[in-house]
């Protein structure tokens, strides 16, 4: 109470008016006439110029993680590359496994999709998709089928090796013979191929290798799209040019550094292989897939020249043959295109740590503990698996050194122009699973086809980081203004369920006040100038290529149920130089207060919002259409430099 007097008799003194009177600019017919004048004309009356959302669900963090340290609600999967795709936490609390918590956040209102996380204390996540308005989510429902709960089955005792036969890698290796620059497989001259060679089971079909699996629910079947699509989306053709090209994600992700590309056995139970999403085309029905393993000590101390070479020598041992868990059969479509399925694994098998013999060697259903496992793709097109000629017929590899001669074939895999060492594989780990992405062609996708690893292999890609969302809050200081929207801003961040971070980003040239943040730092009596030590009638950061000065934070707490859409929440402007105050605009007012979600690009000084927003102009007369238009800066219309610490 003593507080709440000091504040007031403060403002009293300072000529602060922060919320004892409403002489808002909402019914200026002032402002009204300059609104309609910048804007040419008037916008929708439902418009209530609000990007965000208020909502809240209780998340039950039961999760298949023992130590659950908290429960988060995130944008977007957050599994992928280094900068997790762009996930944001809208909100967090700390809690125990079996525990529910009720969290309440802002919505950005194009997301009609959210996620629900339950975190470990050492960063691994569990994630899992729920639509905007749900009431509650749980965990339980996760299928977590591993190799495991499926060895009831009948599996062959002891499958032995049967067929064996030179690589492509291996014949053009031959084929090459001299060293001829013309000749078409020229790459493969020395490249020490010469000793490749695959290995198939005696039984024709590898019977012994496959295994019948349960489908996925619904809920799961969204959310591994989600994730699926998040990482690695489709490519688009537009007037011949590609576009989402995926290369750039794979080459950047900390999976991708030699020696990350290969997985880990756990020595506990089988593994297993199971296709689960296509792209689309022919190319990925007409593939094998092969793998091959080794033990860390076995390449202890090599050189670089060395250890491909070894990898080159190991014997390639047939996982699946893809055709099978793609066709139509008893018509029942098993992998339909672009559709989540699974019905069929494949089990990978040991067979031990000598050079197979055809007809003798034997395979068992569980590896030992901490072998190395590399993943092979044998690209057959036109269903002629023998024909080493074929300029479509290769073999792709996730480590990308084993790639420097397919990758510069030309007629067809050289089309991608990638790196010699370019990986063709990804690995991307999600939700306590292995995920091998596959590029069959040139497109760079790398979701031709994507099989999940599951059973006795270590998971990777656990732990990703990322900030919490940031909220942008932009004002108009003046009834006769040019709607830059960069006369005050303000950044925001949800931190977790009881603190925000505030941070003064812009100010103009008249003395302002930023209400009802009740900070120690921010405060109602605290002139925004005098944060960034210039005196009134200095502009701060609205001028691209001017000196950025560091914004003033500060980390406020809140009550648990706190939002910052609720009116009793919301900042606000005081503005002594005029004596008025600037609230977040609502229904039948132009634009002069505006929380956008994200770290927004706000305009430079002078320039309209309806011009460094294209679509702004669209979503302000239709508020169903744009409603992500803060998403689309017009390039050199914005301030670049602000980036929210």
């Amino acid at each position: 109470m003593k507080k709440a007097w000091f504040y007031l008799l403060l403002c009293v003194v300072l000529g602060v008016s922060c919320s004892t009177e409403d002489n808002s600019t909402e019914n200026s017919t002032v402002e009204k006439e300059n609104g309609y004048k910048v804007f040419g004309g008037v916008f929708s009356p439902n418009q209530d110029w609000s990007s965000t959302t208020r909502a809240s669900v209780t998340i039950m963090a039961d999760a298949d993680l023992d130590d659950i340290a908290k429960v988060q609600i995130l944008t977007c999967s957050p599994f992928g590359n280094a900068d997790a795709n762009g996930a944001t936490a809208l909100n967090e609390v700390a809690v125990k496994k079996g525990q529910a918590a009720n969290l309440v956040f802002d919505v950005p209102a194009h997301a009609t999709r959210l996620y629900a996380a339950c975190v470990s204390k050492d960063g691994r996540y569990r994630i899992k998709g729920f639509k905007v308005g749900q009431e509650s989510v749980t965990f339980e429902s996760q299928t977590q089928e591993t190799r495991a709960t499926v060895l009831g089955q009948t599996l062959a005792d002891a499958p032995v090796i049967g067929r064996d036969e030179p690589s492509y890698n291996s014949r053009r290796a031959q084929m090459a013979g001299v060293s001829d620059d013309a000749h078409t497989y020229h790459q493969w001259y020395n490249s020490g191929w010469d000793n490749d060679h695959l290995y198939k089971l005696a039984d024709k079909d590898e019977d012994p290798q496959i295994v019948w699996v349960s489908d996925y629910s619904d809920d799961e079947k969204e959310d591994l799209l989600d994730i699926i699509q998040t990482y690695l989306p489709n490519t688009v053709w537009k007037n011949g040019k590609r576009y989402n090209d995926n290369l750039e994600t794979v080459m950047n992700s900390d999976l991708f550094k030699y020696g990350n590309n290969y997985l880990t056995t756990t020595g506990d139970e089988p593994i297993t292989l199971s296709p689960i999403y296509r792209k689309g085309g022919t190319e990925p029905t007409m593939c094998h897939v092969y793998y091959y393993y080794f033990k860390p000590e076995q390449i202890a101390g090599m050189s670089e020249e060395e250890l491909v070479q070894f990898f080159k020598d190991l014997p390639k041992y047939k996982a699946i043959q893809v055709y099978r868990a793609t066709r139509v059969k008893d018509g029942v479509e098993r992998l339909p295109e672009g559709v989540v399925k699974r019905m069929t694994a494949f089990t990978l098998l040991y067979y031990g740590d000598e050079k197979p013999v055809t007809g003798k060697t034997t395979g068992s259903y569980v590896f030992p503990a901490d072998y190395q496992i590399g993943i092979m793709l044998r690209s057959i097109q036109n269903n002629n698996e023998s024909d080493a000629n074929s300029y479509k017929n290769g073999c792709l590899y996730a480590d990308g050194r084993l790639n420097t001669e397919i990758n510069q074939l030309e007629g067809h895999f050289a089309n991608a122009k990638l790196e010699p060492t370019a990986p063709r594989v990804a690995v991307l780990g999600a939700n306590g699973k292995n995920y091998l992405c596959f590029e069959s062609g040139a497109d760079m996708d790398f979701n031709d086809l994507i099989i999940e690893m599951n059973g006795g292999i270590k998971a990777i890609g656990e732990t990703p980081t990322f900030d919490s969302q940031v909220y942008t809050f932009c004002f108009e200081d003046r009834e006769v203004g040019d709607y830059d929207l960069n006369d005050v801003v303000i950044k925001a961040q949800r931190v977790d369920r009881t603190h925000v971070k505030y941070s003064v980003e812009a100010v103009g040239s008249d003395e302002v006040y930023l209400c009802n943040t009740n900070g120690v730092l921010l405060n109602d009596a605290m002139e925004l100038h005098t944060l960034f030590e210039v005196p009134v009638g200095t502009s701060v950061n609205v001028s691209e290529g001017s000196t950025r000065l560091k914004p003033a934070q500060e980390l406020i707490e809140v009550p648990a149920d706190f939002n910052f859409t609720e009116t009793k929440n919301q900042l606000y402007v005081y503005n002594k130089t005029t004596g008025k105050t600037i609230k977040l605009a609502t229904k039948r007012e132009y634009p002069h207060g505006l929380m956008i979600p994200g770290d927004f690009a706000y305009p430079s000084e002078g320039i309209c919002i309806k011009d460094a927003y294209s679509y702004f102009t669209i979503w302000g007369k239709n508020p169903s259409e744009c409603t992500d238009w803060y998403l689309h800066p017009v390039e050199g219309k914005v301030y670049t430099q602000s980036v929210f610490e």
